[in-house]
């Protein structure tokens, strides 16, 4: 079952192939948002699926933590993976942000001028806060190399924005200026070209691009 749900989850992906958390390296793995070993009645719900590499569904692992009630702070829920569970798992809301449902550019943010790296959204406060900052400490978002990676995407991006620009003013065929698109389409980091798009009025380098 699990081989087809692969398949499917490949279909799916719009660009490259790519890790649903880190958007670097291959998606090679089915994730289960909720914790298969925790939620086992998830294993099989196509909505806790999605592609993720090695090293970050080992990173993420059966780490989790809901809010139980409206009120209440998070209540961590994962347990060593030598114990046996003997009870159900706490019920309630995911802290987690859920890629398959939510949108992670309403809780973070991608410094695109300096580190590269993802920090919390400035505007938000309480639980949205708390998610935000446990879905940072779940993943390696902000490894070093991912940073550098995402850097050198952007200047991919750039570039190829610079050659669609320069095809488009030429009054290329349409064919061309589709395969431009398409390939843009294909590059790892896709939310670093979702944050040009964003930021583009405040970074003058962008601000001309966009303008065209």
């Amino acid at each position: 079952t699990l081989r087809d749900v692969k398949v499917l989850l490949v279909e799916m992906c719009s660009g490259g192939r790519r890790c649903c958390y880190c958007e670097d390296s291959l998606g090679t793995d089915i994730e289960h948002i909720w914790p298969k070993s925790l939620y086992p009645d998830r294993t099989f719900d196509w909505m806790n699926y999605v592609l993720a590499c090695s090293l970050c569904n080992k990173h993420k692992g059966a780490h989790w933590a809901v809010f139980p009630s409206a009120t209440s702070s998070y209540q961590i829920v994962s347990r060593p993976s030598s114990a046996k569970p003997t009870f159900p798992p706490l019920s309630g809301t995911a802290v987690f942000i859920d890629p398959r449902q939510e949108d992670g550019m309403q809780f973070l943010i991608l410094d695109l001028q300096n580190s590269f790296r993802f920090v919390v959204q400035p505007s938000l406060r309480g639980r949205e806060r708390e998610r935000a900052e446990y879905t940072l400490q779940r993943l390696p978002f902000n490894d070093d190399a991912i940073c550098q990676e995402r850097a050198n995407e952007y200047q991919n991006y750039v570039a190829r924005l610079r050659d669609y620009l320069c095809d488009k003013q030429q009054s290329a065929d349409p064919a061309r200026l589709e395969r431009h698109r398409t390939s843009l389409l294909r590059l790892r980091h896709p939310t670093v070209f979702r944050e040009m798009q964003r930021q583009h009025s405040r970074i003058p380098e962008l601000t001309a691009l966009f303008a065209k």
